[in-house]
């Protein structure tokens, strides 16, 4: 199998719908969300759909309602992204909020003040369910009063340039802010919260995604999805693939060691790579970047591979424009144009030179990356 032939059926197993039908059930007039009956027949319903993949989340919810026969006309939703317009179609009674993402900015913090403003007009026996993806951490933002505005946006650009590992990067980012470790909820006097979240974390019960702005005792939180999930809807779609959630290797000869052991061809790692990235660089992200380190390492001989590929299942790769990129050792390398891509951080463009650029797509979910080593 060539290797850009896997890309089609990675992504139809991305698909959230698949994992919701799991997690919510109908019963008589009450919404069955995880074990929790709920009776919104005489209660206002708001759904508040947060982070990059906040309208195809809120699409795959409708699609529920519409297949059990739930009204939704008379339901109240609230889409907070960093899409400049929707392709979705929607029933509800909706408004569409545009943050920024990866680093937050104004145009976050006046869409963030916009939902506080919309938070309190939700009553107390009202009930909210929130819906948080990855991404939420930059699109939701309102710093703390205590705080310039030059210094939030200095600090916020130092901490995403810092690489820090993601539970690490989330705490920072709670000092600085109004609305996240549970700090969005300050603005809600609703007593019925119920969060369903779609884990992009290396952890598969992770509260705090998106820095956890409504994670509270007030909520009942669901997990909708994570990568241990991904895993097994990867293992049916594409068994003749070894799914890992984490590396089982320190070194490459612990891998030949693996794939021996295991008699595999082909295997897949569900996680992501972590950069410290230059101020000056050119256009990637970390599956570009990473694509084209191990391609080098493959030309020069210390890595034996056949092929590559890692993908964003969000379908953005940083500031790369696509989604990712892949390569075969049958491709005719320029090598003096990959030596420097690696060192001015220009992975994206190389590729797009070189062929094997993966193009941006609009995604579903968002679950980490998914890197396949062909051996």
């Amino acid at each position: 199998m060539k290797i850009q032939k896997l890309i089609d059926p990675i992504l139809k197993v991305l698909d959230p719908f698949i994992e919701l039908q799991k997690i919510l059930a109908v019963k008589g007039n009450n919404l069955l969300i995880g074990e929790h009956l709920i009776d919104f027949t005489d209660r206002r319903f708001h759904i508040i759909s947060i982070g990059k993949t906040a309208a195809p989340l809120l699409s795959s919810l409708q699609r529920f309602f519409k297949e059990n026969r739930i009204e939704t006309k008379k339901m109240n939703a609230i889409i907070l992204d960093h899409c400049e317009s929707l392709t979705e179609e929607f029933t509800f009674l909706f408004q569409h909020l545009t943050g920024s993402h990866p680093i937050p900015s104004q145009k976050s913090f006046q869409a963030t003040q916009e939902l506080i403003d919309y938070l309190a007009t939700i009553n107390e026996e009202d009930i909210c369910l929130f819906l948080i993806s990855g991404g939420t951490s930059a699109i939701l933002e309102l710093p703390k009063e205590t705080i310039t505005l030059l210094e939030f946006e200095k600090r916020s650009q130092d901490l995403f340039e810092r690489g820090l590992p993601i539970a690490e990067l989330n705490r920072e980012r709670i000092h600085l802010s109004q609305v996240k470790g549970g700090g969005l909820l300050n603005f809600l006097k609703c007593k019925n919260i119920y969060n369903l979240i779609v884990n992009d974390t290396p952890y598969e019960k992770d509260d705090w995604v998106g820095s956890g702005p409504t994670m509270s005792d007030r909520a009942i939180s669901i997990h909708w999805d994570n990568r241990a999930k991904l895993k097994m809807r990867l293992e049916e779609s594409i068994p003749e693939v070894l799914w890992l959630l984490e590396p089982q290797f320190n070194n490459w000869e612990e891998f030949y060691q693996l794939v021996k052991y295991q008699n595999q061809k082909m295997v897949g790692l569900l996680g992501e790579i972590t950069l410290t990235l230059p101020k000056e660089r050119g256009k990637g992200g970390r599956n570009t970047h990473y694509s084209a380190y191990l391609l080098d390492q493959m030309t020069k001989g210390r890595v034996k591979l056949r092929s590559f590929l890692s993908i964003a299942t969000d379908g953005e790769d940083g500031s790369s424009d696509s989604a990712g990129a892949y390569w075969n050792d049958s491709d005719n390398i320029n090598s003096e144009l990959l030596e420097s891509a690696l060192k001015t951080f220009d992975s994206a463009s190389f590729f797009s030179r070189q062929g094997g650029l993966i193009s941006k797509f609009k995604s579903p979910t968002n679950l980490m990356d998914i890197r396949i080593y062909f051996v």
